[in-house]
C-alpha cells in the first residue's frame, strides 16, 4: 500500500516539467499527510474502515515518516492526485507549495498506472 506512494515520490522528483481526471469528492477520512524530497502529499484512504485504522496508521508513520489523521486530507491547495486501486482506495494528493503542474501530476499518475484525479 505505502510503496505506492514512496515510488510515486522517486518519479516526482525527477520530473522536471496532460489535462482532464476523475473528480474525487471529499471523504471523510482517515489520511496521512507529510511531506518527502520537498514534496507535500496527503494521501485519502477511501472507504477504509475503523478495523483497517492501526494498519493505516502504522504504515503512514513508519514508511511515510507521515502523520496519520482520521479524518480526510485538506484539499486547500491542492493541484492535483492519483488515484490507486487498491483496498481500501487510496488517493495521493499534491499541494501547490511544492510547485507541482497538473500535468507532473498526470504524468506520475500514467507511469504508475493510477487514475489522475482532481479534487
Amino acid at each position: 500500500m505505502m510503496k505506492r506512494v514512496s515510488k510515486i515520490f522517486v518519479l516526482l522528483a525527477g520530473l522536471a516539467g496532460c489535462g482532464g481526471g476523475v473528480h474525487i469528492a471529499p471523504s471523510s477520512g482517515p489520511s496521512c499527510s507529510g511531506t518527502q524530497q520537498g514534496i507535500q502529499f496527503c494521501v485519502d484512504f477511501l472507504g477504509a474502515t475503523a478495523a483497517q485504522f492501526a494498519d493505516l496508521e502504522n504504515g503512514c508513520v513508519t514508511q511515510l515518516n507521515g502523520t496519520f489523521s482520521s479524518g480526510p486530507c485538506d484539499r486547500n491547495g491542492v493541484v492535483a492526485g492519483c488515484l490507486a486501486n487498491s483496498t481500501p482506495q487510496e488517493v495521493t494528493w499534491f499541494y501547490s507549495d511544492s510547485g507541482l503542474t497538473p500535468s507532473q501530476v498526470q504524468k506520475v499518475c500514467s507511469q504508475q498506472n493510477q487514475t489522475f484525479a482532481t479534487p
